[in-house]
């Protein structure tokens, strides 16, 4: 079984061959349609904002229940101690 590195290679190999020029029109049409769709969404700049805040938050969070949860075994063990 190829590698990816080798398929990639035997891919660029393979000559190009343009589309008839109508499919390469719509192809072209929808492309552009979709990037000036996500480029101005304002859901994707709303889903951008929670990414970045997710990911400031989210390992504090951890940090935080990482800490709360040593209290309780902690806690735990001194109390079954004689």
């Amino acid at each position: 079984m190829p590698t990816g590195e080798e398929l990639a290679r035997a891919l660029r190999a393979l000559p190009e061959r343009a589309p008839p020029a109508p499919i390469a029109e719509r192809i072209r049409l929808r492309a552009r349609g979709l990037f000036v769709r996500s480029a101005s969404s304002r859901a994707d700049r709303v889903l951008g904002t929670l990414d970045r805040v997710y990911g400031r938050v989210a390992p504090a969070l951890a940090a935080g229940v990482a800490i709360i949860y040593l209290g309780w075994a902690v806690q735990t063990v001194l109390a079954l101690r004689p």
